[in-house]
């Protein structure tokens, strides 16, 4: 298997870790953002159900503040966790677009090679072109009104190349040298 495959591999493991641990994270989100608070009012003003009534408010929110806190340190635990793992991610997809610059770089080498040739052979062709055609003297001058333009040029012809920059190859256009 060629690095490039077991970097591949790498890759889609920690994307699936990383799915897995954004799947708790949302659903601990929802877990916390799904708490509500009850209402709970006496049923009579006797001295006897106003104290059974904040005994079980206290409970309550004790219990709420409990499974909060709980919620709350998985939450941070798996939001940490997620970052990690994302970190893992981001490494490994650097390693493999190295790699694959590493192997295709040559290639890519080649090619603007083959495309400044074609260029060159391009702005040469146009030139024969523009040299023919300004050479067309007609033989009787009187049976044409006016000079013929047989091709029709721009102001200006532009042709493609390929030019290196920082890190990479531009296309860019270059000027056409027509007389």
């Amino acid at each position: 298997m060629s690095q490039i495959q077991e970097l591949q591999t790498e890759w889609n493991q920690i994307k699936s870790q990383v799915e897995t641990v954004q799947a708790q994270y949302t659903l601990l989100r929802r877990q916390r953002g799904g708490f509500h608070l009850k209402l709970m009012f006496p049923q009579d003003n006797r001295p006897e159900s106003l104290a059974e009534y904040r005994q079980t408010c206290e409970q309550e929110m004790k219990k709420w503040q409990f499974n909060l806190e709980e919620l709350d340190r998985e939450l941070k635990s798996v939001r940490l966790k997620l970052k990690k793992v994302r970190a893992q991610l981001i490494v490994k997809q650097t390693k493999l677009y190295e790699l694959q610059a590493q192997q295709k770089w040559p290639k890519i080498c080649e090619q603007v090679q083959v495309v400044n040739q074609l260029a060159a052979q391009l702005e040469q062709a146009l030139q024969i072109l523009w040299q023919q055609a300004h050479d067309f003297q007609p033989r009787v001058g009187s049976w044409l009104p006016e000079h013929p333009q047989l091709v029709q040029f721009p102001a200006q012809v532009t042709i493609p190349t390929a030019t290196a920059q920082d890190d990479c190859f531009a296309i860019s256009n270059q000027l056409g040298n027509l007389p």
